[in-house]
């Protein structure tokens, strides 16, 4: 299997999670203001709920008890899997925040540049958190793109819902420029947080990740390289964007089936799951 970061035992960064958390965050938890000046901001949307929401809308009969049974039933299951993530984030991270609007979820966390020790376990910290939303979202069916972007000038209130900065703009527009359905994570960024050490012993990409970035193909025909975050079961989220290839490829959206197809040959290159066997 394709060992996506450079550290399987997060063990010792689990523990120290919570204080470096109350830290950098002046032990307020959910507001990410105060003395930390540089930010992890995650936008993840749910891929097609759009169509999701005009197809059911679609079936909704006439003034019935039931009419909109249908929506209920969706807007539940999103409620749940909105739910279940910031439950599995709490129970293992504290002073990472998150801000839910409809199918969207953002997700801002603290990174801390005094060193590269510091810097790679605050990474890992915000990069296994976006795993654990991910990770519960895909649990409940929903498969996330998104974009992640780091740097200084993020504010975040929790109690109003406000969010602003340009790495929240960097990271909304990653998520609009690529097509395939994955969380992605450009090099431009990492290497943003290199610059931001006050003593790099080594650059932050290279303690988190072995390999070389992932090349992608820009919506204009442009190239990016970039890592990509993906939810922590490797195999169900392969057999989910399979799934819905498929589904489109033969009755669905063609452009649609062909960023399914694109997200398939990105976790081939990545070693990511197991292929769906032919039949004979």
């Amino acid at each position: 299997m394709h060992r996506k970061y450079a550290s399987s035992d997060y063990s010792v960064m689990l523990a120290m999670t919570w204080s470096l958390g109350e830290y950098v965050m002046g032990g307020k938890r959910g507001k990410a203001t105060g003395v930390n000046k540089f930010w992890w901001v995650a936008f993840l949307d749910v891929y097609g709920f759009s169509n999701i929401v005009v197809d059911l809308s679609r079936k909704v009969g006439r003034s019935t008890a039931t009419a909109y049974q249908p929506l209920e039933d969706m807007h539940q299951k999103l409620k749940e899997a909105v739910d279940e993530g910031r439950r599995r984030l709490s129970a293992t991270y504290e002073g990472i925040a998150t801000l839910a609007v409809s199918d969207c979820t953002f997700l801002v966390a603290p990174i801390v540049t005094t060193d590269t020790a510091a810097a790679v376990m605050s990474m890992l910290a915000a990069i296994n958190s976006t795993r654990v939303v991910l990770t519960a979202f895909t649990t409940y069916g929903f498969i996330m793109r998104g974009g992640v972007a780091c740097g200084p000038g993020v504010f975040f209130d929790k109690a109003t819902g406000t969010l602003l900065g340009a790495p929240v703009l960097r990271a909304v527009a990653y998520e609009k420029v690529l097509p395939p359905p994955l969380v992605w994570l450009p090099e431009r960024e990492l290497r943003s947080v290199d610059e931001q050490v006050s003593s790099p012993a080594s650059p932050v990409s290279r303690t988190l990740f072995h390999d070389d970035p992932t090349i992608a193909e820009t919506r204009d025909g442009g190239l990016l390289a970039t890592r990509v975050i993906l939810p922590g079961e490797d195999d169900t989220f392969r057999e989910r964007i399979e799934e819905q290839y498929w589904e489109h490829v033969v009755s669905g959206v063609d452009t649609v089936a062909r960023a399914y197809r694109d997200a398939l040959s990105i976790l081939d290159r990545l070693n990511v799951g197991k292929p769906r066997e032919k039949a004979e």
